[in-house]
């Protein structure tokens, strides 16, 4: 997948380059979409490797995703739930938000979800 639409994915979200999070959901994304078995053990699989590529603890890879999460809920709430294909009642967990962009990118392409 082309790291070029994953961000501008995020951007359309009101996530940019200014949070922390950002680099972490790209990240994240990109090993959904390399192996979605990673969502069956997320703290291992996705916030693990990250805080490893990063030098963080996995706790910061992870509260970074909800801060940039609660951004995107707050700028466009409509396209995050147009994302999901079902309504949100509010901001997804960082791994739903992993899920639910990865599977928008495959849509997206043309690839099953």
């Amino acid at each position: 997948m082309n790291e070029q639409k994953i961000i501008c994915m995020l951007r359309s979200l009101g996530i940019t380059r200014c949070y922390r999070g950002t680099s972490f959901a790209l990240a994240g994304i990109q090993l959904v979409l390399e192996n979605e078995d990673c969502l069956q053990n997320v703290i291992r699989d996705i916030y693990c490797v990250i805080a490893q590529r990063h030098q963080c603890n996995w706790h910061a890879v992870e509260r970074s995703l909800r801060t940039v999460i609660r951004r995107a809920w707050q700028i466009n709430p409509q396209l995050l739930c147009a994302m999901a294909g079902y309504p949100l009642d509010g901001p997804p967990s960082a791994s739903q938000f992993l899920e639910i962009a990865a599977s928008c990118l495959l849509r997206q392409e043309g690839r099953s979800a």
